[in-house]
C-alpha cells in the first residue's frame, strides 16, 4: 500500500499538519487521518508541494473506496475505524 494513516486526538505527539505536510512533500499520494475529537476519517489525496489538493472528510455511516494510488481497492469501514479508535476499558 502506498499511503499513510494517521490517528489525531488530545495525545497526538507532534503537530498534525506539520506531518501532513511531510507526507505531501515525500508525495504520498494518499493520506488518511482519524479524527477521535471529532469523530471523522479525513482522507487527503493528490499531493501538490507541501499540501494535499483533494481533502474529504467522511462520517461513521459511510464507507470509503481509496483511490488508486494505494496499490489495489481499498475500502474502509468509517464506523469500524472510530470504533478501534476507542478501545473499551477492561
Amino acid at each position: 500500500m502506498n499511503g499513510a494513516a494517521k490517528s489525531s486526538g488530545p495525545r497526538s505527539e507532534g503537530r498534525p499538519r506539520d506531518k501532513v505536510s511531510s507526507y505531501a512533500r515525500a508525495r504520498i499520494p494518499v493520506c488518511v487521518i482519524v479524527d477521535r475529537q471529532h469523530p471523522r476519517l479525513h482522507v487527503l489525496t493528490d499531493p501538490a508541494a507541501d499540501r494535499y489538493t483533494v481533502h474529504g472528510v467522511h462520517t461513521a455511516d459511510e464507507l470509503v473506496t481509496l483511490p488508486e494510488p494505494v496499490g489495489g481497492k481499498v475500502t474502509l469501514d468509517v464506523k469500524r475505524i472510530l470504533e478501534a479508535g476507542h478501545p473499551t476499558a477492561s
